[in-house]
């Protein structure tokens, strides 16, 4: 999948460069993907209410 992503925009970068709406286009994917993992990994491993916590407290000082 990756190297078909790579071949693809190499493809794509012989027409010219992207232009800005697909570059910004693109970062916004990028940033709502890791968002999205992120909140799997979390509602996965059952952290969401420590993670509330540390978010409404600060982290723990000892």
């Amino acid at each position: 999948m990756i190297w078909l992503h790579g071949a693809a925009t190499a493809r794509r970068l012989t027409r010219g460069p992207h232009s800005l709406a697909a570059r910004l286009g693109r970062a916004v994917a990028t940033a709502v993907t890791v968002a999205a993992l992120a909140f799997a990994a979390i509602q996965g491993a059952g952290l969401t209410d420590l993670v509330v916590e540390t978010l409404k407290n600060g982290p723990a000082r000892y």
